[in-house]
């Protein structure tokens, strides 16, 4: 019982962070071809898969939950090119 709740929690975080993910990435090429006003879903996405990650009942797995907050452009990318560029603009 314990690891069907771990499965279906698992995959429904991972399923809104591969959702998420899809926007931010199809955001970003949408704003590299016409430059909008749109803008990322920082952290959520990022946050989601590492979540699904860590909950999955797959031995081994757990160890690589910080990884979708490196995969997912409106997390840990978002995040440092947003610091570099607010010191950029102060220098």
């Amino acid at each position: 019982m314990l690891n069907t709740a771990r499965w279906c929690i698992g995959l429904f975080c991972l399923t809104i962070f591969f959702t998420i993910s899809g926007v931010n990435i199809w955001i970003i090429l949408r704003q590299w071809k016409n430059p909008q006003g749109q803008s990322l879903a920082p952290i959520l996405g990022g946050v989601f898969g590492a979540i699904g990650v860590a909950v999955l009942p797959i031995s081994g797995l757990a160890k690589y939950s910080w990884a979708p907050l490196f995969l997912d452009p409106g997390c840990a990318p978002y995040l440092i090119l947003a610091a570099i560029q607010s010191v950029w603009n102060r220098g």
